[in-house]
């Protein structure tokens, strides 16, 4: 069963050998549903739960992807997030089975505490030799929205005096990244308002610094990546990306002008600090629920590939 929360959004069955849907057998709530899951007729496939599925575990493109799978001995990402539900702390869905049902307050992570077994490791804290923070492997806890990251970058998300905090790490022996992430927030909070972005400073763990955050997300709250709002919406030839955009947010009850100011700002601070990585997947804007109201843009987050953190050397003229 697809859950949002605590409304249960479709039951379906599931191939745990080849780790994905077999077929849909009833839409219950589809209202309560991802954004961007009906495609063009608005219907909700078994594809369509498919690829959201896929893009719900870590990318085969993220950094020591295949170390992790091989010290956990699991065979696809798919397993990591079958093992803690599909939960996230991005949103509020999950997988509840129907021969063994939970309830939202017994396993979501925004509540209920996790061990950073499986976080030491998506965050490539293991990578450097013996630790003696690190897990082994053989009984190492699975339960872990690091399950469901997102991104190449290595990361995790850290419980951090009660705060669920997302550690990122950098590239390389630089270890740029999380330096840039903090320059970046000087400059958004120079041409932007509180709430408008995601402050973020250095945290300092096992000896090596990480960028860190905390989550976005208010109570009964969900990250919807820009994607989701025009990857299945047909887009008309009179408008350009951006103003195909703005529309989605407009039909979604957010105020067109001020959509544009704020996507303004954030390209504007990109350009300054020559950020190469902005996409469809890292802005977007926050849904409510309970409500399925779009109540505002998500602030702007994620800006560590920037300042030339790519480059071995700057060609002087």
């Amino acid at each position: 069963m697809l859950m949002n929360k605590n409304t249960p959004v479709l039951s379906f069955d599931y191939d745990l050998e080849n780790h994905k849907a077999l077929d849909i057998r009833e839409l219950i709530n589809p209202e309560a549903a991802p954004l961007g899951l009906p495609d063009r007729q608005g219907k909700i496939t078994r594809g369509e739960l498919n690829y959201w599925w896929r893009h719900r575990a870590i990318p085969a493109s993220r950094a020591q992807v295949d170390r992790l799978l091989e010290n956990l001995q699991l065979e696809s990402t798919l397993e990591l997030a079958e093992k803690s539900f599909g939960l996230s702390l991005s949103d509020r869905y999950w997988l509840n089975d129907e021969d063994d049902p939970h309830t939202w307050d017994e396993v979501n992570f925004f509540d209920n505490d996790f061990t950073d077994d499986l976080g030491f490791l998506t965050l490539g804290q293991d990578s450097a030799g013996s630790s003696p923070d690190a897990p082994d492997y053989a009984s190492i806890s699975l339960s872990s929205p690091n399950s469901t990251l997102g991104g190449d970058l290595l990361k995790k998300w850290k419980i951090i005096d009660g705060e669920r905090v997302l550690l990122k790490a950098g590239v390389g022996f630089a270890n740029q990244e999380p330096y840039n992430e903090v320059i970046a927030t000087e400059l958004h909070g120079r041409i932007m308002g509180a709430g408008e972005y995601l402050p973020y400073q250095l945290f300092e763990d096992t000896r090596r610094v990480y960028s860190a955050c905390a989550n976005m997300l208010g109570p009964d709250e969900e990250l919807v990546a820009a994607w989701d709002l025009v990857r299945n919406v047909k887009q008309s030839n009179n408008l350009s990306d951006l103003q195909f955009y703005v529309k989605r947010c407009e039909d979604l009850g957010l105020d067109p002008d001020e959509v544009m100011t704020a996507l303004a700002k954030m390209f504007a601070a990109d350009f300054v600090i020559a950020n190469r990585d902005r996409h469809y997947r890292n802005f977007g804007v926050i849904r409510n629920v309970e409500t399925l109201e779009v109540t505002r843009l998500a602030p702007v987050f994620d800006t560590g590939s920037s300042l030339w953190s790519d480059a071995e050397l700057l060609g002087i003229p």
